[in-house]
């Protein structure tokens, strides 16, 4: 088991300071949402393709890693189609070239059960795990929206042959964590409470290296 924390909790951070925090208080790592106030990943300074390498080598140098990339793409909303699955794959391409293991993907960017089209949801989940089988990614769908219901997450994630990140919603972590280990438990592979994220991967799971 890995710990880390998310920049959901602190967007307006510098990269720098992301960092340093991890890397002082004893972290493994950390999950990408919004970086210096810029909240699309694939725009952070650091993640540009000339900075790469140097960002990968500071990382490693520290013993830390970037558990997840965590995109805004929201695959169940029909207006937001073409949109979403570009954001999926380009994070999906940031994430191979920084040796991250998973980004995150949604149905829809509410966190209550309040609709957004599963067959539709299903098509882009599946192009997007097409997408990624041979870049070492593995795209994970979160438990909000509809997938609040865990047997139908369940159903989702095995017939797709993909994964789940856990809600950060404190009105619906609880009854998630609870059942996840009924249903999904076995395609979890990051579980996020509030704003603060424990990633948990094996081991031989690649981190940032």
């Amino acid at each position: 088991m890995k710990l880390a924390f998310s920049t959901i909790g602190c967007p307006n951070w510098s990269y720098d300071e992301v960092v340093s925090t991890a890397s002082d208080l004893g972290y493994d790592g950390f999950e990408v949402r919004g970086i210096g106030g810029e909240i699309y990943a694939p725009d952070v300074k650091q993640f540009k393709p000339e900075n790469i390498e140097k960002t990968k080598e500071k990382l490693k140098s520290l013993g830390l890693g970037i558990t997840m990339l965590t995109s805004g793409a929201s695959l169940a909303v029909y207006s937001e189609k073409e949109k979403a699955v570009a954001e999926a794959k380009a994070y999906i391409d940031l994430a191979e070239s920084l040796g991250v293991p998973y980004i995150r993907v949604m149905c829809t960017n509410r966190p209550m059960p309040d609709g957004g089209d599963i067959q539709l949801c299903k098509r882009l989940y599946k192009e997007i795990l097409s997408y990624a089988s041979d870049k070492n990614v593995l795209p994970l769908i979160e438990t909000n929206g509809i997938f609040c219901d865990t047997k139908l997450l369940r159903d989702f994630v095995e017939e797709c042959d993909g994964g789940v990140s856990t809600p950060r919603s404190k009105t619906l972590a609880a009854e998630f964590v609870t059942s996840i280990s009924r249903t999904a438990s076995s395609r979890t592979a990051s579980r996020n409470i509030k704003c603060w994220v424990t990633a948990i991967f094996p081991s031989k799971t690649p981190c940032a290296d």
